[in-house]
């Protein structure tokens, strides 16, 4: 349909970092850490790079991403 997605994972706050026993808990622990809840947008940033790296040289992927229209949707956090 034209669009490409990228699913990015944050390490340290992923399905990993959550007790599914204690919810409130792990979350708890997860927004205290704030290099954890500031390297999210850096994590972002580099998965935009990547993707601007594979626009120019990826062999299935190379002139096919629209990098002027991007947009980022979180979840859950």
């Amino acid at each position: 349909h034209g669009y490409a997605v990228l699913a990015v994972e944050h390490p340290g706050s992923n399905r990993d970092a959550l007790s599914l026993l204690r919810p409130r808990a792990s979350l708890a622990r997860m927004t205290a850490d704030a290099g954890e809840v500031l390297g999210r947008p850096r994590d972002v940033s580099f998965v935009l790079d990547r993707a601007a790296e594979w626009h120019l040289h990826h062999p299935q992927l190379k002139d096919r991403l629209d990098l002027g229209a991007v947009a980022v949707v979180g979840h859950s956090y």
